[in-house]
């Protein structure tokens, strides 16, 4: 699957910051391959100003990351759950798309 950095960042956001033990472990795993770099900064300009992130991508491709499938599933799961809740906005729906089948 390929990310863009807005991917990366909104997909994080979807995580609980509690839960059951093995899902965090799941979630930390997950966070590890989509997380934002120094090299992600330099590259893409990133700057965050008055709570507003911006970047540049535009020479950027996207960064390709493999999910196992327990990691697919806890996602999946994640988004129906915060969907299930009323708290998805317009943002995460093609993310949301991408993951729940």
């Amino acid at each position: 699957m390929k990310f863009t950095i807005k991917d990366r960042i909104l997909l994080p956001q979807i995580f609980p910051k509690e839960w059951k033990f093995e899902t965090l472990i799941i979630i930390e795993d997950i966070k590890k391959k989509i997380e934002i770099t120094q090299k992600d900064i330099v590259d893409c300009n990133i700057t965050s100003k008055d709570w507003m992130t911006t970047w540049d991508e535009k020479d950027k491709k996207p960064l390709e990351i493999e999910f196992s499938e327990i990691e697919l599933k806890t996602i999946s799961d994640l988004f129906k759950k915060t969907s299930d809740e009323w708290k998805l906005s317009l943002d995460f729906l093609p993310l949301y798309k991408l993951f729940v089948k």
